[in-house]
């Protein structure tokens, strides 16, 4: 499995949107630990999924998991977990 962390500190949620739908990924909008948050996946990777969500202090954070390909691991599950975790640690 693959993890990466992202931080931009001027960014917001519609740039993150915007950006992710210019890619050809899919994002839906959902609640991670009672704050609004982006979910992304990329069309041809469904093992491979991204969660964004405003940074406590200013801009964005965010988390992509990529499980080989063809994982029936939930790689959606895991990423909306890491950005939950994220936004407990920086209260």
């Amino acid at each position: 499995v693959r993890i990466g962390f992202n931080w931009f500190e001027n960014g917001s949620l519609g740039v993150e949107r915007e950006t992710n739908e210019r890619l050809g990924y899919t994002v839906s909008e959902v609640t991670l630990g009672g704050r609004s948050a982006l979910q992304m996946v990329q069309p041809d990777n469904p093992s491979s999924c991204g969660t964004a969500g405003g940074a406590p202090s200013r801009g964005v954070i965010g988390w992509w998991v990529h499980y080989p390909f063809g994982s029936s691991t939930d790689a959606c599950q895991a990423a909306s977990k890491l950005l939950e975790l994220s936004f407990n640690r920086s209260i």
